[in-house]
């Protein structure tokens, strides 16, 4: 939920803590340039989320999906 708002927020950024080319302070910012979107890093993953925490990924985008649609 956007923060404050009471609804949920329309964009999300979802990076590898261990992301060489998008680091988390990236992500940080890519989120923070959004305005209100939400930010999830992924412990144990770098760049290739898909593959490497595929589970976890579709995890959160399920239920980023969920929300945006209540």
């Amino acid at each position: 939920r956007s923060p404050g708002s009471g609804r949920p927020t329309r964009d999300g950024v979802v990076a590898g803590r261990e992301d060489p080319s998008t680091t988390p302070a990236l992500a940080e910012e890519i989120c923070a340039g959004l305005g209100e979107a939400e930010l999830v890093l992924l412990p144990r993953a770098a760049h290739m989320l898909a593959v490497e925490r595929a589970e976890a990924l579709a995890g959160y985008l399920g239920a980023f999906l969920e929300r945006r649609e209540r």
